[in-house]
């Protein structure tokens, strides 16, 4: 059986949010982060956590358009709800 993963909620509504905001697909952030629209939907669903990679990633893509002023300032957001 997999490992049970707890990702605080509002990690994945935070990502769902900013990723509908841009009306990007699941599919369109994945290959914007280099990974699959599944893996996105497992993000937004808590089933995984994110990668320190995979988060600054996610972070370079979506900060810019989410009126978050530097990726850093999302990255560390996103980090806490994730660490959670």
């Amino acid at each position: 059986m997999g490992e049970h993963v707890v990702v605080d909620p509002r990690f994945r509504a935070l990502l769902n949010e900013l990723r509908t905001q841009r009306a990007w697909s699941l599919r369109g952030l994945g290959e914007r982060v280099h990974c699959s629209h599944g893996h996105i939907w497992d993000l937004e669903h808590g089933q995984k956590r994110p990668s320190p990679a995979h988060l600054a990633e996610i972070a370079q893509r979506l900060a810019p358009h989410a009126g978050i002023d530097t990726v850093d300032t999302y990255i560390a957001r996103a980090h806490d709800l994730v660490a959670s």
